[in-house]
């Protein structure tokens, strides 16, 4: 399989990570085993994969047996989202003590890369780029990679659009790579990628593959979708990985085909570009203060009169 570095720093591993959104919490897929699971992580390491995502403690509880059943444990790195303002940390020792205890719980020693959770409610999340996170964030995180808890620190940029972008320019020098959505969330973020390629930065593409419901989308044949779906995504020299929610080996072996290293056929892009949506989604939704289950349609890049994929061509299912 082929590899690729992460920006500047020396971490070097195949360009795609197992895990995130779907694999584990299965938001709208069935669940799997933990057999089975297992059985799919001992496959993908052997074929070279060495990071996992993980995001919520259900998910670390979950992949801390998986690590036990396949003996993985130390030869899979964790990638870790962090949101400092879930544990209410007030300094950089909170950082280190509440990411030694994340470590703990998966009974890992370290991790591949920890990506720090855009989503401070004070700050550049909430549309205040003005209001700048204070520098004992960073020097907490910086510590991880001092302590030698942690490979590289990355920015998680989930909230998306303009102030994101903005906020970037103030904090690039203190990360090694950018964690963009972009086909999640529907927008394909390519300025930040030419941004992260021109300051040696990583580019860590998240969500992809809608949290795994692209193998489950009514209509779709996920054997003429994935493998372009990927090519796309992986054509970016500067993109080092990109997370997949796999359940089944099957799923495990169609993705890995994309890694070949070669570019998408003609037949793969004319039929990517020429998807027929729309096609049912389901996701998560805040309402009224309440998250809950709700379904989205996605509309056709073609109706919306651009080969680019943005937000507004989401329109939300009351």
């Amino acid at each position: 399989m082929i590899t690729r570095k992460l920006g500047s720093t020396t971490v070097e591993t195949a360009p795609i990570v197992l895990g995130g959104h779907g694999f584990i919490d299965f938001m709208g897929r069935p669940k799997p085993a933990i057999e089975e699971a297992a059985k799919v992580v001992s496959y993908l390491a052997e074929q070279g994969l060495t990071h996992f995502d993980c995001t919520f403690a259900s998910e670390r509880q979950i992949y801390s047996e998986i690590l036990k059943k396949t003996g993985l444990r130390g030869k899979l790195l964790p990638v870790i989202w962090h949101g400092w303002h879930e544990r209410e940390e007030k300094s950089a020792d909170d950082i280190v003590s509440n990411f030694k205890y994340i470590l703990d719980e998966l009974g890992c020693e370290k991790a591949g890369m920890v990506i720090f959770h855009n989503t401070w409610p004070e700050g550049p999340a909430a549309g205040n780029v003005e209001q700048p996170y204070p520098d004992w964030v960073f020097e907490g995180f910086q510590r991880l990679k001092s302590e030698g808890l942690a490979d590289a620190v990355g920015w998680g940029m989930l909230s998306g659009g303009r102030l994101s972008e903005e906020y970037l320019y103030q904090i690039w020098e203190q990360i090694d790579f950018i964690a963009p959505y972009w086909n999640y969330s529907l927008r394909r973020q390519q300025f930040m990628v030419e941004f992260a390629r021109e300051h040696g930065l990583g580019v860590y593409a998240v969500g992809a593959f809608a949290r795994g419901a692209v193998f489950k989308w009514p209509g779709v044949k996920p054997e003429e979708l994935v493998r372009p779906w990927l090519k796309w995504i992986l054509r970016e020299p500067s993109v080092f990985a990109t997370s997949v929610s796999l359940s089944t080996m099957e799923e495990a072996q169609l993705t890995l085909s994309a890694c070949d290293g070669k570019p998408m056929s003609g037949e793969e892009a004319l039929y990517f570009h020429r998807m027929n949506f729309p096609i049912q989604m389901v996701d998560y939704r805040i309402h009224n203060g309440q998250r809950s289950l709700q379904e989205f349609e996605m509309m056709s890049p073609e109706a919306h009169g651009s080969n680019m994929i943005s937000r507004n061509m989401i329109k939300w299912k009351e």
